[in-house]
Formats: structure tokens, sequence, C-alpha cells
């Protein structure tokens, strides 16, 4: 059994350069269990490839997370953050923010949801409308390795078939 496993919700098929093919399951956990000992995260190289990874990703509070049409473990994250209990005035807030945040960069806010509240989302969101693009640029990347680093520890979590290191 061959697995990749991507870091976004959307990405094209050949998109996952740099992200590891594991032959099962059990090369999988050892593999990250590595990955996280020495810090040594796949992830793009140039701007370009950065900006790309971040496009892929869904806004919060957008259109398909209204619907609910994003994949399974988004929107398990966006309802750990509370993002579908808001109040109306919070619906708001955010959409605005989002509107704002999108303008301004070009790419859509992104933040681990897991590791969030509706309230610190809101406040995160509204301080790093000051940031420059090149900054916000690096700071999803790191939110992305994050959300990566979740999926991946859930699924070895959740597998009967791998050994506990």
């Amino acid at each position: 059994m061959r697995c990749t496993i991507k870091p976004a919700e959307a990405l094209p098929t050949g998109s996952n350069a740099g992200w590891k093919t594991w032959r099962c399951l059990n090369h999988l956990h050892s593999g990250v269990a590595r990955t996280k000992r020495s810090g040594d995260f796949p992830q793009p190289t140039n701007t370009l490839c950065k900006e790309a990874l971040i496009r892929f990703l869904p806004d919060l509070s957008g259109k398909l997370a209204r619907r609910r049409q994003l994949g399974t473990s988004c929107l398990k994250e966006q309802e750990i953050a509370g993002l579908y209990h808001m109040t109306q005035k919070d619906i708001d807030i955010l959409e605005e923010l989002n509107q704002k945040y999108t303008q301004k960069f070009g790419f859509p806010f992104v933040l681990c949801a897991r590791e969030n509240r509706v309230t610190t989302i809101l406040e995160k969101l509204q301080e790093r409308l000051a940031n420059s693009k090149e900054q916000e640029i690096e700071r999803a990347i790191g939110e992305i390795k994050k959300i990566s680093w979740y999926r991946l520890e859930e699924l070895v979590q959740n597998s009967n078939l791998v050994a506990k290191l």
C-alpha cells in the first residue's frame, strides 16, 4: 500500500512535489516522528510556490464552509474552532476581515483552526492585516505545517495498522 499525504484540501494532482510517498503506514509513522524531532518539515522553497499552495486553501467561513462542502478534515477543524456556531455579529466581522485580508494579500487567511476559537481567530485576523505580504506568506506556510501535522498525526493515531513508537 502506498499513500501520499497532501498538506491542503484541494491541491491538484502532481502538486505534491517534495512531499514523501510512503510505502506503508508504518513507514509514514516513523518518517513523521523523525521529521518532528529534526524539524525538517518539507516545504515549498520559492515565494510563487508558497503563494500557489496558500491559494488552494478554503476561506474561513467562505461559501464552501457555509455550505459545509469542505473536506472531512477541514469540516472537523472548523467545527472544533466553533466556526459553525458563531453569532451573526461574528460572522459579519469574519467576512469583512476575510475580504480585507484577501484584497490586501491576494490569498485566503490561513490559521490552524484546531489551535484557535472564534474570538482568537478574529483577533489574529485583525492583527495579521498589519503584516507585509512576505510576512503573511511565511506565516501561512507555518500554519499549513501545523494543519498538516495534525492531519498526519490523526491519520496515524486512527490507524490500527501502525505500531506505536
